[in-house]
This record gives structure tokens, sequence and C-alpha cells, in this order.
């Protein structure tokens, strides 16, 4: 396996942070992103936001430093001649670390807003120090259908758009009725549990082993389900430059099998947006 660029995991940090803040339409955050520089040259930015104004498009590059110490006047000056050779209209640096006085005085002339990305202990306003990540297993699970007209079996069984029922497919059915439904606590927890729907209003067909056609009434489903609660801790940081300070929360999370990573943004007025993507 590859292993990944040192810093990869903090650029990825800042695009999905500028990913919940940026959720605006004609807005699209690449990283990394990728345009031609006045020679010609294909030339990579950690970060790219592209802004649809009108008929023109504003581009802002992010360049992401996760050092061990404060970014100074040298890596800020590289910062700008590269952005001048990729005609970006605005420059951001965002460090680990935060940035030298000298940094920070010529930031203006150099146009380039310099953030902090920097993890903290706790938020007065946050109450917990984690999620609670819910997955249900369904170790079992068995269709039952309905008709008015006699099935021969063996048959399969085709929903509205024609395409065959998995056993995907009833899992969705079940998991949408056990959110739709109070169950008994702890149902499933401490022991399996059996869980009884009633699918109505499919619009199902089944083609059974004659080859005939027959309309479905309704489909029960059986199915014997397993539900985990595992603590997902919340990684703190603050998102800070002349622009003000947000604060984010952050943890990585099972969605339907695949890592993912969710990112909360709290900005001053206390508003919070969000966005999950896959690891």
């Amino acid at each position: 396996m590859t292993k990944p660029k040192p810093g990869m995991a903090f650029q990825g940090m800042v695009a999905l942070i500028e990913k919940a803040m940026q959720q605006a339409e004609g807005v699209t955050i690449e990283s990394p992103g990728f345009v031609l520089d006045s020679g010609g040259e294909r030339r990579e930015h950690d970060v790219l936001i592209r802004r649809k104004v009108g008929l023109h498009e504003i581009v802002t590059a992010v360049e992401c430093r996760d050092k061990s110490r404060k970014l100074g006047l040298n890596d800020l000056e590289a910062f700008a001649r590269k952005c001048e050779r990729t005609g970006v209209d605005h420059r951001v640096m965002v460090s680990a670390r935060g940035f030298c006085k000298s940094a920070l005085r010529a930031a203006p002339a150099e146009r380039i807003q310099c953030l902090s990305l920097q993890q903290v202990a706790g938020f007065d306003w946050l109450g917990t120090s984690a999620m609670i990540e819910t997955r249900r297993n369904f170790t079992k699970i068995d269709a039952q259908v309905f008709a008015k007209t006699k099935i021969v079996e063996p048959f399969e069984l085709y929903g509205s758009d024609g395409s065959v029922v998995t056993p995907q497919v009833l899992v969705n059915v079940a998991n949408k009725a056990m959110s739709e439904n109070d169950l008994p606590e702890p149902f499933g927890r401490e022991e399996p549990g059996n869980l009884h729907v009633k699918w109505q209003g499919t619009d199902c067909h089944v083609v059974d082993a004659n080859g005939e056609r027959h309309d479905v009434d309704y489909v029960v489903i059986d199915a014997v389900v397993e539900i985990t609660d595992t603590p997902k801790p919340f990684k703190l940081h603050t998102y800070e430059g002349d622009h003000g300070r947000v604060e984010i929360m952050s943890s990585t999370l099972d969605i339907e099998g695949k890592e993912s990573e969710m990112v909360m943004v709290r900005n001053a007025e206390g508003l919070v947006s969000f966005v999950i993507a896959p690891k």
C-alpha cells in the first residue's frame, strides 16, 4: 500500500472545512487542484476554490503547510511567486503552527490571507467529547411474497424499476422501517432482535418458474439484526485569521461500510454547517 505524502491529512482536512463553509451554488472545491501557469505548464495547488460569478470564474488557491514550525517570510514569498505564475485571483496560506511576524507583515503586500488550523482541547459550548455511531448488522433477512395469483417456485422478485430486488434492497427497507418506528429498548443490543416488516405499495412483481408474471400485493420481510453503539471521539480545531475564527469538530465514521470523515464547522454567529466525505 502506498504511504500518503506528508501533510496530506492536513490538506484533506482543510479541503473538507472549505467544503463545509462554501456550500453555495456555483462553488467547486478541488484537492489537489490543477491550473496552467503563464508558461503553459500544468501546476498543482493543494486546494482550489472556484466560484462562478456571472460569466466569470474566480479562483482561490490554498497552500496547506503542516510544519513543526511557524511559517516564515520565505514560505510566504515562494507561494506568492507560484500564484503569480498560475494567475489565481486569491491566495490563502494555512499553517498548523501559525506564522512569524515577518510573514504576517508581508502578507498584505503579497495579497495572501494567512490562516491557522490548530488543534484545541475543547469548546465551552460543546457538552460532549464524542458522538455515538450506531451500526445495524443484519445477520439474516428473508422475504415472503403475497399475490392474488398462485406463484410457482422458484421465482425472481423485481422492483418498480424492473431491477431484481436484492438482499441489500430488503436491508434498506428494513433499515427505513426501524428508523420510522419506535422500537423497544434495548432492541438488538443485548441480544439479536427479530424484525417483522410489511412492505406495501411496492409496485413489485415476480416472474415464477413457468415464466409467468404476477403482480405483488405486499412483501413481508423477516430479519435478525444486531445493533452496536460505538463512541467516536471528536477532533477539535480552530480555523482563524484576519477573517475571524471558526470552530471545527471532526470525526471518522463508518457509512455503509466505507470509512468517511465528517467535519462540522461553527462560525462566529453560531451557525453550523457540515460535510461528509469518504477518506
